[in-house]
């Protein structure tokens, strides 16, 4: 089922009201970039918007790089480069105006949060209440939001079977 979408795209930092980088660069003066490496899955999402665009059209120059999105979303922040990052994850800053999209619609991708399971009676209580929770708030079409909390967790030893 779909939980959410969102949209992963180049950010930079704003500073005086300017966007401290910009795609597509120049040979002369290449973007910093801070990149998820290829074995987190917005690593390979980057490498396949990036596989699609001329390389001599895009001039950048890779800083640092990591497994996980908040690390390169505080690095982003800080104005160390521009990074791909989930439009979700930075929408407080974009509001704010401290963030922005550091290129055109080409380098971004559409993104579905899916949530899977393998139908099963013997799923456990917990599991079951949490895809029936999904279930109802994407069937509202508000994924994310106004969630009921859930039951609580089994004690240790005790069952809700």
């Amino acid at each position: 089922m779909v939980l959410a979408d969102d949209v992963l795209a180049p950010y930079t930092a704003v500073t005086d009201g300017r966007p401290a980088f910009r795609l597509p660069g120049t040979a002369a003066a290449p973007v910093p970039v801070v990149t998820h490496s290829q074995a987190a899955f917005l690593g390979r999402v980057t490498e396949r918007v990036l596989s699609g665009r001329d390389k001599e059209d895009l001039h950048v120059l890779p800083l640092a790089q990591s497994d996980f999105t908040s690390a390169l979303a505080a690095m982003v922040r800080a104005g160390m480069g521009v990074g791909w990052l989930p439009e979700r994850l930075v929408a407080a800053e974009l509001a704010a105006g401290t963030l922005q999209r550091a290129g055109d619609p080409s380098l971004t991708a559409r993104l579905e949060i899916r949530l899977y399971r393998v139908p099963n009676d013997k799923a456990p209580a917990r599991a079951a209440a949490v895809w029936r929770r999904a279930a109802e708030l994407a069937a509202d079409g508000t994924p994310g939001h106004s969630a009921a909390p859930l039951p609580p967790a089994p004690v240790s030893g005790s069952s809700t079977r």
